[in-house]
């Protein structure tokens, strides 16, 4: 079965960072296995929805913010080689930006 590479785009958040700013937004990437590119994105979303941290973020974001309206959406599927499987590290942790625009 192929293996992708989703990026995964969070936005609608309020999750304190480094230094006292609050992220808006973040990238994160993950791997699946999945027959095609549209269940890769759904497995990549619920993947990430599952996991503690999020779910943190989730919370957090619930808390400070009053009728959130956090979203998460798979935005890139890149289906990888066996090479790629085998040789290509993918990016760890989360990329938070501080403005939507």
């Amino acid at each position: 079965m192929p293996c992708f590479q989703v990026t995964l785009h969070g936005r609608h958040f309020s999750i304190p960072i480094e230094g006292g700013a609050i992220a808006r937004g973040f990238l994160a990437f993950r791997r699946v296995i999945a027959p095609d590119v549209v269940l890769a994105k759904k497995k990549a979303e619920e993947v990430l929805l599952r996991e503690e941290i999020v779910r943190a973020y989730i919370r957090i974001t619930e808390e400070k913010v009053e009728d959130a309206r956090w979203f998460i959406r798979a935005e890139k599927v890149r289906e990888l080689t066996w090479l790629g499987r085998l040789f290509w590290r993918m990016p760890q942790g989360f990329i938070f930006y501080e403005n939507e625009d």
